[in-house]
């Protein structure tokens, strides 16, 4: 048995499961899409994220109650329902209503309601920074966040124009008759009201009342009867002013407590929280019916996302210290967070795929009768099958110049290597299928018989399954049935070693058809890559010798 032989038993074993695993890609990707199997994957990994574990079975019921009701609101965010694209046009529409019509099958079989609540379908993927910006919308946390900066806005300037009454007063400056401190009482109103209507930035509106009550230092008047307070008086409000926003208004947040801090933000979620009672003390004076609703939402978010979100604070807090921006820092940690749990939900997929890519390998290796041990018999006995297998497999190899398959390209290349494999079946007739002569084979009926020099290409007659009774069942009487399964079965019964030696073949196959086009797709490069390695020794001629001189 020499090298170049090896190499085309191998190739012909390649080329057979390339072809193979091309068909089992093909029915997995058909049944992932018919059932949902990405998306509800998706879903599930989203409410195992935001569920955690509970001490009792009852707590643990009504949490993964509270924690679907609120995947629920996030698949029903308008961001998430752009991410899931519906199919357009009439063939596409179409094909899609078929494979909802066997999901709803499906599901009513399972006794299973819809995953995804009044949608048919949910996204396959998710992009993190989008998973979190829905994720706090739905919680309600900008918004929570923006009523509290705005009270605290307003309670600053209370602060700021209180103060500057109480050194007035202590100087003896009179400001009941001053339209001046009139025109900065009403500056400081338009500024905290264009800040409530969404028209001013927290740190646009500290700059405005920062340049508010500076022209209205320089205002105050220089000559008169009350120039005699004025120094002090302007001394005192420069000094308060300096103290409160600094040289550049960077004071003013830190002083004020516009911004809340990280814990304060999870503070928002805890309906007995301090931070909270001050959100509901706005409200109250404000607009009690939007409260009502928000704390509604508050009231059913489960224990376990609040605890998740205070870890999450928690690490925000040691990467970034500053004030500024902890809500967007909030939402990287969130991103974050969601984007390493679904790699680990990936792999868990993966993982299940995998299994059912084997189930479907050994389904396709039954019905295919993709015998290993047979085939590898039959390449290494047929010379033709081996030299045209091997021929047409050197037309589906990539050239040298085209880049390797990878993640990106996937699809694409399997596709291309479907259509040149669907052209090279055409010509090739593989050791597959239930006919006779290859079960004559695997039975090992055959043995002490003269078969056909080419099985593979005779045609399956009732001529051809009356020599199979015959050899398999020689003390049977002929017969001229055509094929029917219970004679395969006594076959079977009849020939145990062959048989399990058959079912032995069949797993092996089938976990080699698991490993995926791509995986044989590359070995039958390499494996053509050896052989073609060098140029074939030239021909041994017997020309007669030269006449000596």
């Amino acid at each position: 048995m020499n090298l170049p032989f090896v190499l085309d038993i191998a190739i012909g074993l390649v080329f057979i499961y390339l072809i193979l695993s091309l068909l089992a890609s093909e029915l997995q990707e058909l049944l992932s899409t018919v059932l949902q199997w990405r998306a509800k994957h998706l879903r599930e990994s989203i409410e195992n994220l935001l569920s955690g574990e509970a001490q009792d079975a009852e707590e643990n019921q009504t949490l993964n109650r509270q924690t679907q009701e609120l995947v629920g609101r996030i698949y029903n965010d308008p961001l998430l329902k752009n991410v899931n694209q519906e199919a357009k046009g009439f063939f596409a529409k179409g094909f899609r209503q078929i494979t909802w019509a066997i999901s709803s099958l499906y599901q009513k079989l399972c006794r299973k309601g819809s995953d995804f609540g009044d949608r048919r379908s949910g996204p396959s993927y998710i992009a993190p920074d989008t998973f979190a910006t829905t994720f706090m919308e739905t919680l309600g946390l900008p918004t929570l966040v923006e009523k509290l900066i705005e009270s605290r806005l307003e309670k600053f300037v209370v602060k700021i124009l209180d103060s500057i009454k109480r050194i007035a007063e202590q100087s003896l400056w009179d400001l009941s008759q001053n339209d001046n401190f009139k025109l900065l009482e009403a500056d400081f109103t338009d500024i905290v009201q264009d800040f409530k209507n969404s028209e001013a930035t927290l740190l646009t509106c500290i700059d405005r009342l920062s340049e508010s009550l500076e022209s209205y230092i320089k205002s105050l008047p220089v000559s008169g009867e009350e120039v005699s307070h004025y120094p002090l008086f302007s001394n005192r409000v420069r000094s308060f002013k300096l103290s409160l926003f600094g040289e550049k208004s960077e004071r003013a947040i830190l002083s004020g407590g516009l911004q809340p801090t990280l814990m304060e933000m999870v503070d928002l979620l805890d309906s007995a929280s301090r931070v909270h009672q001050e959100i509901r003390a706005s409200f109250a004076e404000h607009d009690s019916a939007i409260y009502q609703q928000i704390k509604q939402n508050v009231d059913r978010i489960p224990a376990s996302v609040k605890n998740s979100f205070a870890a999450l604070a928690r690490r925000a807090y040691t990467r970034k210290k500053q004030t500024e921006n902890n809500i967007n820092q909030l939402q990287e940690e969130l991103a974050l967070w969601f984007d390493r749990s679904m790699n680990r939900a990936s792999g868990v997929y993966k993982r299940n795929a995998k299994g059912v890519a084997i189930l479907l390998g050994i389904l396709i290796a039954v019905m295919a009768n993709a015998d290993m041990f047979h085939i590898f018999d039959r390449l290494s006995s047929d010379e033709n099958l081996r030299q045209i297998i091997t021929s047409r497999a050197s037309q589906i190899t990539p050239n040298s110049g085209r880049p390797p398959i990878t993640s990106e390209n996937l699809n694409q290349e399997l596709k291309r290597i479907k259509e040149q494999t669907d052209q090279v079946l055409q010509d090739v007739t593989l050791p597959l299928s239930w006919n006779p002569s290859n079960l004559t084979q695997q039975f090992r009926c055959d043995v002490g018989h003269q078969s056909s020099p080419n099985p593979s290409m005779a045609s399956v007659s009732s001529g051809e399954w009356s020599e199979f009774m015959q050899r398999c069942f020689p003390d049977q009487p002929p017969t001229t049935n055509p094929f029917m399964p219970q004679k395969v079965a006594q076959a079977a019964i009849g020939h145990p070693l062959a048989t399990l030696r058959i079912i032995l073949g069949w797993l092996l196959s089938g976990i080699a058809i698991a490993m995926g086009a791509p995986f044989w797709f590359d070995v039958l490069s390499k494996v053509m890559n050896v052989r073609n390695t060098g140029s074939k020794p030239a021909a041994i001629t017997t020309d007669a010798p030269s006449k000596s001189s």
